[in-house]
């Protein structure tokens, strides 16, 4: 009997950022043009913001689209930390307010955690607008998709487009209520066979008796000296959590869940005292006749940027991507299927949307796989755990996480083999 595997895994981050300066990423031959795609959900589909209401002028929107392209292309590519960044400037610079549980330790569990090169002020990871003022010296995510830094930026070379609006009935779903990630779970977060990356005390001198969060990192109480900030009660018997420092276990992916399954709440879950938080959405049902199309537009690119485009929305067909709201609960699996590529004319190649020829897609994507130019340990692992059509999902419960002693410092991969093993 299959067992389900947690909802998420990594991948493994590559040693080190793969930059190049601009002009060497602009020599050789260089593209532009247009490719039209179709996305089909192959699993309720969700975008929290469009979606409401059951009749509705849906679409996918470009941001969307581009932000999964974006995510990709950074794991295949040996791209910059450039997201890690956004998190790490925010939480480090900003004044500390009265915050949830949850909040501290994904602060500081973003502040203290390290690249496989090391802390992120001094590792390679950080993003390429931190690295090179001038904005020069890119990795090939920045380069195509373009960048904004606090002194530098750039345009993107790649334009996604809102997708055609699809009308059509929703479904309602009754869902668990998302809620922050959990970074308690280090041992799932945090690469082995490193140290524990943390250790715990109590205030009360044992551990309590209906709580399974950590709270209040070490150096806390010393952050909140000369701020007006509320400083948070510390409830008896509360559980101090000491990072030591470790090192991230790699890019987070959602896996698929089964075949078009989601997880929703039945009844009698939502009659449990105390109630689950539950959460109301409209998500549309996947169906041959549900499909979206979309163009992606690219200027002044290489064969081979045009090649890693072109693999990034297809894959391959054991692959599906993940797109939208709920996807660690089921929704958003979907398939892309390029319908033509359009080249334009050498010298209408610095130009949007200029008349071009269509041609065949397909040798460029081929001739970019056999360059050997992607990560292929990386490659294996989105296969791994994007493939389709995946296996049922569910987070471990917290005290069968933090109620076993073994637990604690079991990874996600021995996790996944030793408690959800398939028999």
């Amino acid at each position: 009997m299959s067992q389900p595997l947690n909802p998420y895994d990594f991948v493994p981050f590559a040693a080190t950022v793969k930059r190049k300066l601009l002009r060497d990423w602009l020599s050789g031959t260089r593209l532009s043009g247009e490719l039209r795609c179709t996305l089909t959900p192959v699993s309720p589909q969700c975008i929290r913001s469009i979606f409401t209401g059951e009749r509705c002028e849906g679409y996918i929107p470009g941001t969307s689209i581009k932000g999964m392209l974006r995510q990709l292309m950074t794991i295949l590519s040996a791209g910059c930390g450039e997201m890690n960044a956004r998190d790490y400037g925010y939480l480090k610079n900003k004044r500390l307010k009265h915050q949830s549980i949850s909040d501290y330790a994904i602060e500081y569990f973003v502040t203290r955690s390290k690249f496989p090169d090391g802390d992120y002020d001094s590792s390679t990871f950080r993003a390429c607008s931190q690295v090179d003022d001038s904005g020069e010296n890119l990795c090939r995510t920045c380069y195509l998709m373009g960048y904004a830094g606090e002194k530098s930026a750039r345009a993107g070379r790649i334009r996604v487009a809102d997708s055609n609006r699809f009308g059509a009935t929703l479904e309602p779903y009754t869902i668990m209520q998302l809620d922050m990630p959990r970074v308690y779970r280090w041992s799932f977060y945090y690469q082995p066979p490193d140290p524990a990356p943390f250790r715990t005390e109590y205030t009360a001198g044992k551990p309590p008796t209906t709580s399974f969060l950590p709270t209040y990192p070490q150096g806390l109480e010393k952050e909140f000296r000369g701020t007006r900030a509320k400083k948070p009660d510390k409830p008896q018997s509360h559980k101090i959590v000491h990072l030591q420092g470790g090192s991230y276990s790699g890019r987070k992916l959602y896996r698929h869940n089964g075949k078009a399954s989601v997880n929703i709440l039945t009844p009698e879950q939502l009659k449990l005292s105390p109630k689950p938080k539950s959460d109301e959405i409209y998500a549309l049902e996947p169906g041959k006749d549900v499909a979206f199309t979309f163009t992606v537009q690219f200027r002044d690119i290489s064969r081979e940027d045009l090649g890693l485009l072109i693999f990034l929305l297809t894959l391959d067909d054991t692959v599906r991507h993940k797109l939208g709201y709920g996807k660690p609960l089921g929704f958003g699996s979907v398939k892309i299927d390029i319908e033509h590529l359009m080249l334009q004319q050498h010298d209408a190649c610095k130009v949007w949307l200029a008349p071009g020829k269509e041609v065949d897609p397909w040798p460029f994507r081929d001739a970019f796989l056999a360059s050997g130019i992607l990560d292929s340990q990386a490659l294996e692992k989105v296969k791994d755990i994007w493939r389709w059509p995946g296996r049922a999902v569910a987070y471990p419960h917290l005290k069968e996480f933090f109620g076993k002693k073994e637990n604690r410092s079991v990874s996600l991969d021995d996790y996944n083999a030793r408690n959800w093993s398939t028999e």
